[in-house]
């Protein structure tokens, strides 16, 4: 998906219909998460990478030394442009047909500065240059920097994970002998829901080893104590197309996930899969990860290949915006206001593009569409959630998920 900023249209790889939109979500607007994130988190992580890579380095010898030290230093000096409001300059050619994008989009922005940027691209362009740091390098190139933190997190997960891995042996090793479709969608809805929160404190969601168990949950209080946070849910929406494929006898089914995170949610992600497979609702499933490790990337032929899926998982809140343009509203005044429906804000992934998408999103910007009349005001009046200081801060902090789905069919 790409986004002119001349001419304000959104396309697929130049196909399809075009979106025309008015504004992008930019880091000059001091009542967004977009300004706490160039102000407070993005320097946070650059030192994180700095700390990182200067363990490596006291690790390592010769050639291998000098070029950590290198990688430092160009880290520090993308820390210093940042806090001091300094241009982006162009990404180096590192050889990946991406940079040559990258810098016709900085070119098309005038070249601003780092707090007067629209949000997706910053971001975006933050992480792609971290990475040319090690594309240019010899001894770095497969160095991941947050490789410590992801263990890290996956380990004090071992519990959850040995946990899930059970209840999943024990219902899988059922589900031959289990016909009833009113479980099967309540399993559907519960996994998909572990995978939206993606942590550990979600296996709540999984609380019974058979579908009998399971199929009482419908309606009690465990059910609407998970869903309680999910202020749009598609889920059955998008069982419902899966079911039907089934029904009709299509002999290849197949279900793309485009991942997010490593760790729990990754394995998580693995669970819903074989689930998926398990129960007969895809006959097969496949995984788009990432181009490099820590940046969620584009894949402009990627289109046609999709439209042969029943169905589309977009994992996380960057690939959300990604399909949204991050276009965010009123305070920023752009062009979607939250209650714009999700079919219309994907623009060429909606209606009639061939696409059944589904968008798994726990909220962690301002962007958020598909909202009834009212919710988003009273959000605001929630404690923490911006009330009248122009602020939508309830969507910075991971609470609240959106479950959207639109058919494209």
């Amino acid at each position: 998906m790409e986004f002119d900023t001349k001419t304000r249209e959104l396309s697929l790889s130049g196909e399809g219909p075009c979106l025309t939109c008015t504004a992008l979500a930019s880091t000059s607007d001091k009542t967004s998460f977009a300004y706490v994130s160039a102000r407070d988190r993005w320097p946070v992580i650059l030192t994180g990478a700095i700390d990182d890579i200067y363990r490596a380095v006291s690790e390592s010898a010769g050639t291998k030394q000098q070029e950590g030290k290198r990688i430092i230093e160009d880290l520090a000096k993308l820390k210093y442009e940042l806090q001091h409001d300094r241009q982006l300059t162009p990404l180096p050619d590192d050889g990946q047909p991406d940079i040559a994008g990258y810098n016709a989009e900085l070119e098309q922005l005038g070249n601003p500065s780092w707090f007067n940027v629209p949000w997706l691209f910053a971001e975006c362009y933050l992480y792609r240059r971290i990475a040319t740091s090690f594309s240019l390098s010899k001894e770095w190139k497969s160095h991941d920097v947050f490789a410590r933190q992801k263990m890290s997190t996956f380990r004090s997960s071992r519990p959850a994970v040995l946990e899930l891995a059970n209840r999943y042996h024990e219902l899988i090793s059922q589900m031959e002998k289990i016909t009833d479709d009113e479980a099967e969608k309540i399993l559907f809805m519960e996994m998909c829901e572990v995978c939206l929160w993606g942590n550990a404190t979600d296996l709540s969601l999984l609380t019974s080893l058979t579908y009998e168990d399971i199929q009482k949950l419908q309606g009690s209080e465990a059910r609407k104590a998970s869903e309680k946070n999910i202020i749009i849910n598609d889920l059955g929406k998008a069982y419902d197309v899966l079911k039907k494929a089934k029904n009709e006898g299509k002999k290849t089914r197949q279900v793309d996930i485009i991942l997010d995170n490593a760790g729990f949610e990754l394995y998580v992600d693995l669970i819903l899969s074989g689930f998926l497979l398990s129960a007969g609702l895809a006959t097969n499933v496949v995984l788009h990860s990432k181009s490099i490790p820590w940046l969620p990337g584009t894949a402009p032929k990627l289109y046609e290949d999709l439209k042969e899926s029943e169905l589309v998982i977009f994992k996380g809140d960057l690939n959300y915006r990604k399909l949204t343009g991050d276009n965010t509203a009123d305070t920023v005044k752009a062009v979607w206001d939250p209650t714009t429906p999700f079919t219309e804000a994907i623009g060429p992934l909606g209606p009639g593009s061939g696409v059944n998408v589904l968008a798994l999103r726990t909220c962690k910007a301002d962007v958020v569409v598909g909202l009834k009349p009212g919710e988003d005001e009273k959000l605001r009046e929630m404690e923490g959630g911006g009330g009248d200081s122009g602020a939508r801060k309830w969507a910075w902090s991971g609470k609240w998920a959106v479950v959207s789905f639109s058919s494209g069919k």
